[in-house]
């Protein structure tokens, strides 16, 4: 827009995705389709607050959680949600949308949390 400045947008779009984590190298997240829209607005002043949209939607998502993912999930979101320095720092305002069709949160929880294949019904008790 010209009189509010410029705006950035996204589309992409996955098929057949599989996230795994570093800790057990293990499927964390699959699902048959992702696709991500995102509009990023730059007004004219430098820093002047900016809204970012996020629109996620997944496809026949199956989440694989497993206890030993929290310490990494709390770490990644205070790094993602930490200000950068002040003397840079222009507001960001993000709005996020996820959409998930015919999901599955598969949800370990053997004894002691101890299984070899997270995504494998006969490693795990869900």
């Amino acid at each position: 827009t010209k009189e509010g400045g410029a705006a950035s947008q996204i589309e992409v779009r996955f098929r057949n995705v599989d996230v795994r984590t570093s800790l057990t190298f293990d499927s964390f997240l699959t699902c048959s389709r992702l696709v991500v829209n995102t509009t990023m607005r730059y007004p004219r002043q430098w820093n002047a607050p900016r809204v970012w949209e996020y629109s996620i939607q997944l496809s026949r998502p199956t989440i694989y959680f497993v206890y030993a993912q929290v310490p990494l999930l709390v770490r990644m979101g205070k790094s993602w949600s930490a200000p950068g320095p002040r003397s840079m720092y222009v507001p960001v305002h993000h709005v996020t949308q996820v959409q998930l069709t015919e999901f599955t949160w598969m949800w370990c929880s053997n004894q002691a949390n101890i299984m070899e294949r997270p995504e494998d019904p006969g490693d795990c008790s869900y």
